[in-house]
Parts: C-alpha cells; sequence; structure tokens
C-alpha cells in the first residue's frame, strides 16, 4: 500500500452531480466496485462518501470516452436513400394527381351517361306518344274518307 492516503469527502449526491449521473447509478456503481467508497455514520443512517481524487479521474475517463466515439451527425436529407425516397415519393404523388383526374373524369363521363339514358327514355316515350297520335289521325283521316264516300 502507497504511503499516500485517500480523502473520501464526497457524498453520494456530490458525486452524482459531478459524474453527470444519478445519485442511484453511483450507488450502483460502488456496489459493484467500480468506484470505491467507505461508510461513515450520518446524523440518520450509515452514508457512503466518495474520492474527489478518483471522482476527477472518472469524470476525466468519461469526457474522454465520449470524446473517443466523436459521433458525426449525417443530414439525413444528404443521403442517397432518402434522394431515392424523395424521387419516388415525387413519382407516387404524380401518379395520384393523374388518378384522381382519371376518376373526376370517369364521375363526369358516368354523369353524362346517365342523363343521355334518361334523355333517351323520355325521346323513347315521345315517339310512342306520336305513334300513337299518329295512328288517332289516320284512322280519323279513313273515318272521316269513308263517311264523304258514303254521302257520294
Amino acid at each position: 500500500m502507497s504511503g499516500k492516503s485517500i480523502n473520501y469527502d464526497l457524498t453520494i449526491k456530490e458525486a452524482a452531480k459531478l459524474l453527470g449521473i444519478s445519485e442511484k447509478t453511483v450507488r450502483r456503481r460502488a456496489k459493484s466496485g467500480q468506484l470505491s467508497c467507505i461508510t461513515v455514520k450520518g446524523k440518520r443512517n450509515i452514508e457512503l462518501r466518495f474520492s474527489s481524487e478518483e471522482v476527477r479521474q472518472l469524470m476525466s475517463k468519461d469526457i474522454q470516452d465520449r470524446q473517443s466515439l466523436d459521433i458525426s451527425i449525417v443530414d439525413p436529407t444528404q443521403s442517397q436513400a432518402y434522394k431515392d425516397l424523395m424521387v419516388r415519393h415525387e413519382q407516387v404523388v404524380f401518379q395520384l394527381g393523374q388518378y384522381q383526374e382519371r376518376v373526376s373524369k370517369m364521375k363526369e363521363l358516368e354523369e353524362t351517361i346517365k342523363n343521355r339514358d334518361e334523355e333517351l327514355e323520355r325521346l323513347i316515350e315521345e315517339n310512342k306518344e306520336l305513334k300513337s297520335e299518329l295512328e288517332k289521325a289516320r284512322m280519323s283521316w279513313w273515318v272521316r274518307f269513308k263517311a264523304w264516300l258514303k254521302k257520294r
């Protein structure tokens, strides 16, 4: 053992604040042995104390670890997959527009067919009436002709 004594001067709350983690995580690390501590009798119960030197070493190690990760954020709009997806999206939107135009035209044509069917029915009925009137007119002509013949 070295002649250097370790000063356990930080509470759980202080260690958690310095490390940027929760008090529960500090307790877990102490329990797993990742962070050394001692127990002292507090006002109400037994408390854990941590070495400020060790906490500062962990802080610098965490900072180095974060820097070594160096996660670069890529703009998703610059990826080829995104560009391909946007091209496909534009194609689908265009096709949807064409489809909607065709549906609209089809509805117009169905309405035109319905109107023409109604007009055809009306004309058929009118034709029947005209034929009936013609028959009546022919009969009355023959009746008049016969009457004229009898007069002679």
